[in-house]
Order: structure tokens, then C-alpha cells, then sequence
């Protein structure tokens, strides 16, 4: 739904931008990871879709079954890395195409919740910075299956908070 019109439904929808350097810190991430491949999506955006999916079904549903959802993102992820990282993962040295920045300026007032017309929280940001500096902290290991139980604790870890339990 496009924000003009979410504006009219909702009256209090304000989200709160990244600060500068938070916009830059995603850019240099996305750089950093961006695929050697000529695929038009940025890389890290398609990865943080699958943190954030993974993120909502942990907080819906209790952490005790959570080993279900736990080998699915395992999945994903593995589907993930192979479909943008054939040959392993090699850190990108060339700029962003102008597709994928304007991609990423599309995330300059992110939106962590499912519900997009609920009301707007401000800690929604840091759930996003979160779950994007996990996302690239992953990206940038050696993708070993340790590594990958990490990244699924630090988004429970963003699951638990958007819940309201820590």
C-alpha cells in the first residue's frame, strides 16, 4: 500500500527515518554484500526478508517449537546462499547499481510489524537496525551451520522484543 494512502487511514502515521549515518550504514552494507551475479534485487533486502519472516513467526508462536521454524530458516537460508552465492561468498568492491539504491531508499522510514496500518511505533527502527546488522554480521562470517543457529538466537532475540518480553 502506498504511504499516501496509509496516511489518509491512518492519522498518527509518522514512522520515524534513519538517522544519516544509520541510511549510510545500510548503503555500506548492501555494498558490502551485494552479489557478483547480475541479479536486479539488492542482496542484503532479499536476506532481510527472510530475518524479518523469521522474526515474525518467532513471535507469534512460543520459543519451545521454534525448532520447526528453525530448520526452515535453515532452509532458506541455504536456498538463499546458494542462489546468490554459487561460488562462496566474495565481499563486493563495485558501487550499487541506481536499481538497487533506489531500493534501498525505499527502506528510509522502515516498518518492522506485519501491520502496516496499526499504529506506528518508534522502536520499530531499532528493531530494523537490528535485524540489518545481524543480517550482514551472517553475511560476512563464514556461512558455517554455527553461524547460522547465531543468527537465528539474535532474531529471536528481535522476536522476543517486539513481543515485549525483554
Amino acid at each position: 500500500m502506498r504511504e499516501q494512502y496509509v496516511r489518509i487511514l491512518v492519522p498518527n502515521y509518522n514512522p520515524d527515518p534513519l538517522s544519516v549515518k544509520q541510511f549510510f550504514q545500510m548503503q555500506s552494507f548492501a555494498k558490502d554484500v551485494q552479489t557478483y551475479l547480475p541479479y536486479q534485487s539488492t542482496t542484503l533486502l532479499d536476506f532481510m526478508s527472510i530475518a524479518y519472516n523469521y522474526c515474525l513467526k518467532a513471535r507469534q508462536n512460543s520459543l519451545d517449537n521454534m525448532t520447526c521454524y528453525r530448520d526452515d530458516l535453515k532452509h532458506k537460508v541455504m536456498l538463499f546462499l546458494t542462489k546468490y552465492y554459487p561460488n562462496g561468498f566474495k565481499k563486493n568492491k563495485k558501487y550499487l547499481s541506481d536499481l538497487c539504491h533506489n531500493e534501498l531508499l525505499k527502506y528510509r522510514k522502515p516498518r518492522f510489524k506485519r501491520d502496516f496500518l496499526g499504529e506506528y511505533e518508534p522502536i520499530e527502527r531499532i528493531w530494523f537496525i537490528l535485524a540489518l546488522r545481524a543480517c550482514h554480521s551472517f553475511l560476512l562470517s563464514g556461512h558455517l551451520m554455527g553461524d547460522i543457529d547465531q543468527f537465528a538466537y539474535k532474531l529471536e532475540k528481535i522476536a522476543l522484543m517486539m513481543k515485549g518480553e525483554i
